[in-house]
């Protein structure tokens, strides 16, 4: 083979990756963690002020993820008087999974994490007390 057909061999190969990673970005699905994030970031300091709160309890909420019972659950210093449970997937905002945590005295939660996909999962739980919310989030493996 001489020169001239070697570097036209090396420029079509060149030139078809180039097609194939265009392809490829343009199919890509790229999720963005929130539709919404404008108003996320306006509504940011009421995030702090339960950040804050959750600081300055005399005990830190307690979570244990057990892949054996496919459940977690979390010890919150203070009785739930209302909240939600977020289950949130980083790669697909699709898997995420919503849940509205009832008026409780205990302060012991137990989640099933039975329907979830395997992968890495964030946990955010926000529940108030009567008195202030408080926020906590925890990261695991399914």
């Amino acid at each position: 083979m001489n020169w001239g057909k070697a570097v036209i061999l090396i420029f079509l190969s060149f030139a078809t990756f180039i097609g194939v990673m265009a392809y490829k970005m343009m199919h890509t699905n790229i999720d963005l963690v929130g539709e919404d994030y404008y108003q996320k970031e306006i509504d940011y300091q009421r995030q702090i002020e339960r950040l804050k709160s959750t600081n300055a309890l005399t005990s830190r909420p307690e979570f244990n993820y057990s892949s054996e019972n496919q459940s977690i659950v979390l010890k919150l210093p203070s009785a739930v008087s209302s909240g939600n449970a977020l289950f949130f997937r980083p790669d697909n905002k699709k898997d995420d999974v919503n849940i509205n945590l009832k008026s409780q005295s205990e302060t012991t939660i137990r989640l099933s994490t039975k329907l979830l996909k395997k992968g890495h999962w964030k946990l955010k739980v926000i529940w108030t007390d009567n008195t202030k919310e408080y926020f906590v989030e925890n990261s695991f493996v399914k």
